[in-house]
């Protein structure tokens, strides 16, 4: 297991590489429907491939390719839709909100898995999580740009978004 997690972290990171040439290639939305459907096909199978070790490991580093996916498509997304200025600030609130999810999930565990059939639950989970985003992604039109309130930006900030939304066109 040590060793899967050593490999689970370096293709997570190595694979990033490989997702952002692609979001560059065919876009964020046709990418994602790749990741989601990967997602939700892996996650609701792996339960059943524990006894044969190489499939399991094949999947399990399949996963981690596809969560260094989903990092790399979101953040140039933000941008996208909340501007230079904004966009950032709510990939920050996400990874506040992804940090308090990795630390809620070991107590998830201890309190509400008892045996070893409520594990499957938790990948079936995963798995709807998954169609659920793919779901999103019908709906999704990634070219749209969302009008940030003074929430995220101030006056000055909003009209250097402008600026940049010009020199991003051209």
């Amino acid at each position: 297991m040590f060793i899967l997690g050593i490999l689970f972290g370096i293709t997570n990171g190595t694979c990033r590489f490989l997702w952002g040439f692609l979001l560059d290639k065919y876009g964020f939305k046709k990418l994602m429907f790749i990741i989601a459907t990967t997602e939700i096909i892996s996650s609701c199978s792996l339960y059943f491939t524990v006894g044969y070790d190489w499939i399991y490991i094949c999947i399990v580093l399949l996963i981690a390719a596809c969560l260094g996916g989903n990092f790399v498509c979101i953040i140039p997304l933000y941008t996208q839709i909340y501007g230079m200025d904004a966009g950032p600030r709510m990939y920050a609130l996400c990874g506040a909100c992804i940090g308090l999810a990795q630390f809620c999930c070991p107590l998830l565990v201890k309190f509400f898995l008892n045996k070893k059939e409520d594990y499957l639950i938790t990948f079936l989970f995963a798995g709807s999580l998954c169609l659920i985003k793919f779901i999103f992604l019908i709906f999704f039109d990634d070219k749209e740009k969302i009008n940030v309130n003074s929430k995220f930006n101030s006056e000055d900030e909003n009209k250097n978004d402008n600026k940049n939304d010009l020199l991003i066109k051209n």
